[in-house]
């Protein structure tokens, strides 16, 4: 036998038939890998709605904490006080739910009016989240101090807690304190 016989005869027994009906899956085994599946993704499915709303809340609450930092910028830059206003704060436990803007007061009267110079306008957010403050208005002075008294000298509590529809969930409590930094707490639990 020479060496090209040789190497024939190996070639031809490495090219094996497969028997008719033993390629691919039957359907049985299809269906028992479906019902595998199955049983992971409805245990999962749970855990992902959670995962958008805490994703949610979270930039909803950066969304928040971002307008603050740019009203306290733009006062200090203007070299006037700039305002960060609840857009329609007429819901109770929801006063900035509805959106907000940040404007320039650039006479002092402390009043959003159709002429008032706009810097940003924020829309309303998510039917499931709330977004509750103990003022509607916060503004900032040229220090990037916050005002922090009203006219007849009480404090103004700069308070905002974020939450969504979940009771008894985490969700955030973000301070404005007097100096314009901002304190978060994100182990608050929404009621």
């Amino acid at each position: 036998m020479n060496r090209n016989e040789s190497a024939q005869g190996r070639r031809s027994t490495a090219k094996k038939q497969i028997p008719h009906g033993m390629s691919g899956f039957t359907l049985l085994e299809l269906l028992v890998a479906m019902a595998i599946m199955m049983v992971f993704l409805t245990s999962a499915i749970p855990s992902f709605g959670s995962l958008i709303q805490n994703n949610r809340l979270q930039a909803e609450q950066m969304d928040l904490v971002s307008a603050i930092a740019l009203a306290r910028s733009e006062a200090a830059k203007r070299g006037v006080p700039v305002t960060l206003s609840a857009m329609t704060p007429v819901t109770t436990g929801n006063e900035f739910g509805n959106g907000w803007v940040i404007w320039v007061d650039n006479n002092g009267d402390g009043a959003y009016q159709a002429a008032t110079e706009t810097i940003r306008v924020h829309q309303a957010l998510s039917s499931d989240s709330r977004l509750a403050a103990s003022t509607t208005d916060i503004t900032f002075q040229p220090s990037g101090f916050r005002r922090y008294q009203d006219d007849s000298g009480n404090l103004i509590q700069a308070q905002f807690t974020l939450c969504d529809s979940r009771h008894n969930a985490t969700g955030t409590q973000i301070t404005v304190l007097p100096s314009g930094s901002v304190d978060l707490n994100n182990k608050y639990v929404c009621q």
